[in-house]
Formats: C-alpha cells, structure tokens, sequence
C-alpha cells in the first residue's frame, strides 16, 4: 500500500474513532441528561410528598388545636352559664329568706315558732333542753311549759324547756340543745329553707331558665 493510502486509513480510522466517540459522548450527554431529569423529577416528587405530608400534618395539628379550643371555650362557657344560674338561683332563695324574716314579725308565725320548738324539742328526745331563738323571738315568749308537757307525753321523758340566755343569729325558728351539749337540733328556718333547696332547685330552674313560644 502506497504512503498515501495508509495516510487515507489512518485518517479513515480517526475520523470513525472521532466519530463514535463524539456518539458516544453524546449517548452520555443524553443518558446523564436523563438520570438528571429523572433525579429532578424524583426529588420534586419526593420534596412534593414531603411537603404534602408536612401541609397535612401542619393541617391535622391546626385541627386538633381549633378543636380543642373549641371544646375548652364550650367547657368554660357551659361552667360560666351554670355558675350564673346558681347565682340567679342563690338570688331566688336570698329573696326567700327576706320574705321569711318579713314573716316573722307577722302575728301568724308565734304557732309557728312554738310548732318548730315542739317539733324540735321531740326530735332531740325531751329531756332538760336550751331553747335557742333569735333576740325578736326572745320577747315573744312562747309557751315553753305547755310545749314542755307537749314534748313530755310525746316522749315519755320528763322535759324542761328554758330558754337560752344569748339569743342566736337566725331569720327565725330555733336551735334545741341538751344541757350538756351533746345534741343539738336544727330547726331554724334556715335550715329548713336548705333541706328543701335540693329538691326545689331544680322547680325553680326549669321555671327561671326552660323557654317558652
């Protein structure tokens, strides 16, 4: 082979060297440009998720929290109603207790009184028993020794009914005491407003708060 045909050769040869390499860079240009869009689209889609998942739990934690508050606003709200119902409802027997003492200087409480002091008197058992009432009833002068002989024969204790020397801080009605102080019973007006209020509160309730057309 001449000179001249080994140069076209090898020109031949490098021009197809250069060629495919060219191809070849190219097909790798191609390939890393497409594990890149790949790797682009892979991240995107994971930042995507990770976002929507971030979004989502950011939304349930939102949820939780507007929940809850509205659950603690409604507790409250329901413990401030309640609060201002007994208020209303403390009123009403406040009011009550006023219209009692309006009572008792009514000449139809005097049966009453010696009533509560009997009642009383029976309850503690007869006896020798102190006879607490308030400073007004104190000049009433109820009729201790009828009531005394009242108690007497309901009990079958000889009973001595005296009255107390200090008068008691009550609307009305009586505390009975034994002499030596080991029974004691309530029957002051207040407490008979109290031992009913259980059972009254919810009349008055209904009657103060239900709603009517």
């Amino acid at each position: 082979m001449s000179e001249s045909g080994h140069e076209a050769l090898i020109k031949k040869i490098l021009d197809d060297a250069k060629k495919e390499a060219d191809e070849t860079i190219e097909r790798s240009r191609e390939t890393a440009q497409r594990v890149l869009e790949e790797k682009r689209e892979e991240a995107r889609k994971k930042a995507e998720g990770e976002s929507e998942s971030l979004i989502k739990a950011a939304e349930d934690q939102a949820r939780s929290i507007i929940e809850s508050s509205i659950a603690n606003a409604k507790i409250r709200m329901n413990w401030m109603i309640l609060s201002e119902k007994e208020k209303i409802i403390d009123r009403v027997f406040d009011e009550v207790k006023k219209k009692l003492r309006e009572f008792t200087s009514t000449n139809e409480y005097d049966k009453i009184l010696e009533s509560l002091i009997e009642e009383g008197a029976i309850a503690a058992g007869g006896g020798e028993l102190q006879v607490h009432i308030n400073s007004y009833d104190h000049r009433r002068n109820p009729a201790l020794d009828q009531l005394s002989s009242n108690v007497e024969k309901a009990t079958g204790v000889r009973t001595m009914l005296r009255k107390a020397a200090e008068p008691a801080s009550i609307i009305g009605g009586t505390l009975i005491k034994s002499e030596d102080g080991k029974v004691t019973v309530d029957n002051t007006l207040e407490a008979l407003i109290e031992s009913r209020r259980k059972d009254l509160e919810p009349k008055i309730s209904t009657i103060l708060f239900t709603k009517t057309d």
